[in-house]
Order: structure tokens, then sequence, then C-alpha cells
């Protein structure tokens, strides 16, 4: 006879092989005290690392480590096993996520009524030959030596909430669009480019 838990799974001794359950010599009583010595103890050192493949089975992996056999366990019959959680612990969890849960949601109704208000507000035109445009075109090819014409691109902007106004924005023609994503950023190099730009734009419009 096999050593198996509740639910069948072979119980393992300290080398790992399965248990044939003992009994008293001439007797058909099963020997508790050699069957208890007998089951293997385990420990590992990342015991939180361990896989849960269900039916309260664990599973060792890369991160748990390996499982080294323990015999200074004490194993006692009968037992009710205390809990390891704190309640006070638990339930300041349970509401520190149920605040964060509430600002996330605050945070997405906010971002979907700016949506709202961005997508529904008048269109933008300027035409390209007007004062502003050329202000504005004159400054970027002094710059940038770049003669080609103005590009015109879709999305939300701010712009569209006043009047003359244009969105002026910093992105050259085939460089990446890393903007609103993680790890934006933007060259140095581009950058002094941008405040050389901006500063004569700025002096053109004030010519005006």
């Amino acid at each position: 006879y096999s050593l198996v838990d509740s639910k069948g799974g072979f119980i393992l001794d300290y080398d790992g092989n399965r248990i044939t359950v003992p009994f008293i010599d001439g007797t058909t009583d099963i020997d508790t005290v050699t069957l208890t010595n007998m089951i293997g103890t385990y420990t590992f050192e990342n015991p939180y690392g361990l896989d849960q493949i269900g039916n309260n089975y664990f599973e060792a992996n890369r991160s748990s480590g390996a499982d080294v056999a323990n015999t200074d366990v004490v194993k006692k019959n009968g037992y009710l096993e205390a809990s390891s959680t704190n309640i006070a612990n638990e339930m300041s969890k349970v509401i520190e996520y149920q605040r964060a849960f509430q600002l996330n949601t605050t945070m997405v109704k906010t971002h979907n009524q700016l949506e709202d208000i961005i997508n529904n507000l008048r269109n933008v035109y300027l035409p390209k030959d007007g004062s502003e445009m050329m202000a504005l075109l004159k400054a970027y090819r002094e710059v940038t030596g770049d003669m080609s014409d103005p590009i015109i691109i879709g999305g939300g902007t701010y712009a569209r909430g006043m009047d003359n106004v244009v969105a002026f924005g910093p992105l050259y023609p085939g460089q990446e669009n890393v903007e609103h994503i993680a790890n934006e950023y933007i060259g140095i190099k581009h950058m002094e480019e941008l405040r050389e730009i901006y500063y004569k734009a700025l002096c053109n419009l004030l010519e005006k």
C-alpha cells in the first residue's frame, strides 16, 4: 500500500520516493510512528515563488529554488493549522486597493470628458499663405533649411478652443512619433533647434 493524500496524490519521503505504508509485525495495524517519521518535509529558499498548480499543490521552479529536505520539522497529528494572515493588514490593503480603483475610475472618466470636449471643438484652419503661417514657416525654414510645404495632421488640439491659433508642433518630417507613450523623449540637438525656431517664430509674429 502507498500513502496518498485525500486527493490521491502520493506522499513522498525525504528522498522524494513514494511511501509504502508500514505495518506492525504480525498484525494488520499501521505502524503510525514509523509512518510519521517517513513523511518527508521540505523547505525552499523562496517559498513564495512556488507555482500553484491547483488542489493545494505547489511546484518548484527557478524562482523558488530547489527543494531541500528538512528533518527538523516536528510533525503533529490532529492539529489545526493557524492562519498566518493579519486581519488588520489585509483590511488596510482592501481599503488601499479600493481607493486606488476609485481614483483610476475618476481619472478615466475625466480623460473621457476631456476627449469629448476636444472632439467637439470647432476645426482649426489658417491658410498656409496667411501672415501667421508665413511667420511660423519662415522661422522653421531659416533654422532647418527645409523648404517643404507645411503638413496638416489630424488629432485633437486645444488650439481649437481659441481664435486665430494654430498648433505648431515639434515633430520633424520622418521623425519617430514617441508622444504619449512610455519613455517619451526628445533629443538635445533637436530641442536646441526647437528653441531657436520658437524664438524666431515669436519674433516674426510680434513684427506682424
